[in-house]
């Protein structure tokens, strides 16, 4: 059964997981009980009786580190009854400060406080490609509440596709009005792991390809940019997908929503007529597209500042830091897919990077473009539809 609550670019999914064979409705939500469950922590390294020794209070784990198997083994002996560890997929234990756990295994109920990247009725089917970030988690729903209280012990194990995720927190200084969000975090993480993968690998070489990993790309498409550079930029066809998947019905979907925004709204002749150009699929369509989209960039940009701020920005850098602050707040959860500091960077690397014709040092961007200093050969389908990402990216952050 599927409870959701409604609103535009927040939804709550709650998802009661299946429960193991050896429960069944009537044990949904009840737990396995345990007393004294004396937990300080896990030792951090291997001493000596009578040594010092590192205690590891607080962490989380994945499945893609050498040591996952060894912690998770030793809190399931910890937790669970002898046998049948290799059977959980989900486990939510709560520990009192009196050292009484109760044990929840797969039945109990999960779901995400996500930002979609559409509006959604109320019961609609939500699907992987519309979500582009996750704020918080929850455990409860119509029918369960989960006890947790300021002080618990808590111990969290949670599966997505083939990875798992462990959290623990025997520090007992947990706060009830923050963990979800903490847990949020640790989930998007697993979910999203091969984008987090990927820019923690660097994102030089995808800036200065005029690629980032925008909104509208995370949940779907995102992939195919991702094994475009895992496989060292090789396989052109990673890019051709993603330009594909996009047609003038999709764009158009997409565009749509710039337009309850009235800054877009007052540009909207001159923005549909560059997507218009890049839609011709011709060189001199993506030459159109992309002289009249890249100067529009900076014209939303302008006009947004001057309405919010009563004034016009000094600099071109006012602006982008005018956008990144518009950003942090509104992305202010942990490791926010919404990148507002990277896309700070991608805005001055990659839309209004300085150009030096003298040593060559030409990109397709704002300034180049305005100056007349981008060769022919530079203007390109894929940086046309990057251009257009740019701005849907932006209408995220001002709307």
């Amino acid at each position: 059964m599927i409870y959701c609550k409604y609103a535009v670019y927040a939804i709550v999914i709650l998802i009661k997981e299946k429960a193991m064979k050896e429960f069944n409705l009537e044990n949904w939500g009840k737990p396995i009980t345990r007393e004294n469950i004396l937990v300080g922590g896990m030792a951090g390294e291997t001493v000596e009786a009578n040594q010092k020794v590192n205690i590891i209070t607080k962490y989380f784990f994945t499945s893609f580190e050498s040591i996952f198997d060894k912690i998770s083994n030793n809190i399931f002996s910890l937790l669970i009854p002898s046998g049948g560890n290799n059977r959980v997929d989900n486990l939510l234990a709560i520990i009192k400060p009196d050292n009484k756990a109760s044990i929840y295994i797969d039945n109990f109920p999960f779901g995400i406080i996500a930002r979609a990247k559409k509006s959604k009725e109320k019961y609609s089917v939500v699907h992987q490609n519309e979500i582009f970030d996750i704020d918080a988690i929850s455990f409860s729903d119509d029918v369960f509440t989960p006890d947790i209280a300021d002080g618990d012990k808590i111990v969290w194990l949670f599966r997505h596709n083939w990875r798992f995720g462990l959290f623990f927190d025997f520090s007992g200084s947990l706060i009830v009005g923050e963990i979800y969000k903490e847990l949020g975090h640790y989930y998007k993480r697993i979910v999203y792991f091969d984008v987090y993968n990927l820019l923690e690998k660097g994102t030089e070489k995808i800036i200065s390809d005029g690629w980032f990993p925008f909104i509208q790309l995370i949940g779907g498409e995102i992939q195919q940019l991702i094994d475009y550079y895992e496989q060292g930029q090789k396989y052109t066809f990673f890019i051709n997908k993603i330009l594909d998947g996009y047609d003038t019905n999709k764009v158009k979907e997409i565009s749509n929503n710039w337009w309850k925004n009235n800054t877009f709204q007052e540009k909207r002749g001159i923005i549909e007529a560059g997507i218009d150009a890049y839609f011709m699929n011709t060189k001199s369509g993506y030459i159109t597209s992309i002289k009249t989209l890249a100067t529009e960039i900076e014209g939303i940009m302008r006009f947004a500042y001057l309405h919010d701020n009563g004034q016009k920005a000094n600099s071109i850098r006012e602006l982008m830091q005018y956008i990144e602050r518009l950003g942090s707040a509104k992305y202010s959860s942990q490791g926010s897919l919404g990148f507002p500091g990277l896309f700070y960077d991608y805005l001055a690397k990659s839309i209004f990077q300085c150009f030096n014709e003298e040593v060559g040092n030409i990109n397709v961007g704002r300034h180049s473009i305005a100056h007349g200093i981008t060769k022919t050969d530079q203007y390109t389908r894929e940086r046309a539809f990057q251009l257009i990402l740019t701005l849907d990216q932006l209408y995220f952050f001002l709307s």
